[in-house]
């Protein structure tokens, strides 16, 4: 696209060389060097007079040599807004009343900056778009319109469109009304209509004239000869930067900013930075909740926790290196690089943080999930009941082998899972049914009995049998009658039962506190998860 050239009026902080914001004008670092010039074989000046109507607040903005096309909207609005905006507010041009003004410009030849050079903080930052244009903008001040413009405004007040039209259908001719003719022609038609006149004046540059009469138009020409005059003779003296030219910088001589498809490049490298880090950030977190939260999940046949705290920092190794990418992306758009050339350049290796492929499974919330205790302490989950109920569940549980195992005659087992009724009274514990591994390592199902002031768990050894059971998944069930235990029964299926000799209950029918728990155990050293299903409760 062909570089665009604005011309801007004179404002507060331009000068040779300084960068611009081309949107609102604002007066920036210095971007190009100063080294401005005349023309080559230029001398004196250019001066303009003219007496024309005004119709609409652009032609008043003509007048005052503000070309909106040309400037590109630049400094319209913002902090680059000039007087001469001001000034064309202040009149307050409508079309009901006659306005005319009388304009005149000295203009000396132009400086300019032949050979623009970027200054070196700017060469710096050529590559670094955001923070160039932050420091510099995007245009410079190239070209200097010097000398001065004088504004002379006469609001001639009617009351109608038409009344402006004749008064300024008779008065045609008279534009020069300057002369000694003219001038009684002007103001023998404005008397006729009965009309109101107020003069203003704006000017740039040239020696300070006033109006000790805004209503006599003749002041006005006097202050316009005025200022003219002082300016031929003291130029020097009065003459000031009046109008710019702005250039784009990519015209100065200097790095070039990064070109379309590098910018494309490092656009394209953020944005799959970003989606990489919004994936990373979803599997670290997955992989986290899943080890600071074991007991919501089945881990049979999954990764171990290790496992997963060892992916889990990998992962955050993976977000670092993409918060690295895109940052060197940014400061350097024309070397951005994906972040697996990236870390590669940097010795790492992207990406690093794999999940396993076998993650622990999500548990229904049919079901609940207990932790055994390397501690050594019985972990349970309770549920109010009536006196009479019966309750079952589906336990499913992988046990580590045990380091040694309890004697089933009397000793403590190591590890049990089951369901029970509990009491709280006196020392005593729970009372259930349980799998648990026998002093031989076998897994048993039978009833057990726990001591809260011991804490641990002893088969209570009344079978004819063992009732020996190798699989993960067993449904237990329990009968109480009156706050007694009657009945413990297992099954393979869900469907046929096994019942177990009933169990002499120690604890008086009166005792307080009843309860169903589920509960699992561990004696020191060891830790595994149990899943129940959520146990069905039936009153009887």
């Amino acid at each position: 696209m062909t570089a665009q050239s604005l011309s801007v009026p004179h404002t507060l902080g331009f000068d040779f060389g300084v960068g611009v914001d081309r949107l609102s004008g604002t007066p920036m670092n210095q971007v190009v060097n100063a080294t401005p010039s005349p023309p080559m074989m230029a001398g004196g000046s250019a001066q303009s007079f003219t007496v024309s109507r005004i119709r609409s607040s652009r032609d008043l903005q003509n007048s005052l040599g503000i070309d909106i096309e040309a400037s590109y909207g630049c400094a319209s609005f913002g902090a680059g807004a000039s007087a001469r905006f001001s000034y064309v507010e202040e009149s307050r041009v409508h079309s009901s009343s006659l306005f005319m003004t009388v304009t005149a410009t000295v203009r000396h030849a132009d400086l300019s900056i032949d050979n623009p050079v970027l200054t070196e903080p700017a060469k710096s930052l050529s590559d670094r778009q955001d923070v160039f244009s932050a420091r510099f903008g995007d245009v410079f001040c190239r070209a200097q319109k010097r000398g001065g413009l004088f504004v002379g405004l006469m609001r001639i007040e009617t009351f109608s469109a038409t009344e402006a039209n004749r008064i300024e259908g008779e008065l045609r001719g008279s534009y020069g009304f300057f002369s000694a003719d003219l001038q009684a022609n002007f103001q023998r038609t404005i008397e006729q209509h009965n009309a109101a006149m107020y003069c203003t004046i704006y000017t740039e540059g040239g020696p300070n004239v006033f109006l000790n009469n805004p209503s006599n138009p003749s002041e006005l020409l006097e202050c316009a000869n005025t200022w003219k005059e002082s300016m031929y003779r003291q130029p020097d003296n009065y003459s000031v930067p009046y109008q710019w030219t702005l250039s784009e910088t990519t015209i100065a001589e200097g790095p070039l900013p990064p070109n379309a498809a590098d910018l494309q490049n490092c656009q394209d490298v953020l944005t799959f930075c970003a989606r990489e880090r919004t994936a990373k950030l979803d599997q670290y977190n997955l992989l986290a909740w899943f080890y600071e939260h074991p007991h919501n999940f089945d881990w049979q046949g999954s990764a171990t926790e290790e496992e997963l705290i060892t992916a889990a920092r990998a992962t955050q190794d993976d977000l670092d290196t993409l918060a690295s990418c895109a940052s060197w992306a940014i400061n350097n758009p024309s070397k951005a690089l994906r972040p697996a050339a990236f870390a590669k350049s940097r010795g790492k290796t992207y990406p690093a943080g794999i999940a396993p492929a076998s993650l622990p499974k999500e548990i229904s919330s049919n079901q609940i999930s207990l932790m055994a205790n390397p501690d050594g302490l019985t972990e349970s989950r309770l549920f109010d009941v009536p006196d009479s109920f019966q309750a079952t569940t589906k336990l499913t549980v992988s046990f580590p082998a045990p380091s040694m195992c309890g004697d089933p005659l009397g000793d403590s087992v190591h590890l049990a899972a089951g369901i029970g009724r509990i009491r709280d009274w006196g020392d005593i514990g729970i009372l259930g049914i349980a799998k648990y591994f026998d002093r031989n390592k076998i897994e048993i199902i039978g009833q057990v009995i726990a001591l809260p002031s011991e804490d641990f768990i002893r088969p209570l050894w009344t079978e004819d049998k063992l009732h020996r059971h190798e699989g993960d998944s067993v449904y237990l069930r329990i009968d109480v009658a009156n706050r007694c235990l009657i009945s413990s029964e297992y099954s393979v299926d869900g469907r046929e039962w096994t019942r177990l000799n009933r169990p002499p209950d120690p604890w008086p029918f009166d005792a307080a506190g009843l309860q169903l728990a589920l509960f699992v155990h561990s004696e020191p050293g060891e830790s595994y998860m149990v899943t129940f299903s959520k146990p069905e409760i039936l009153p009887r």
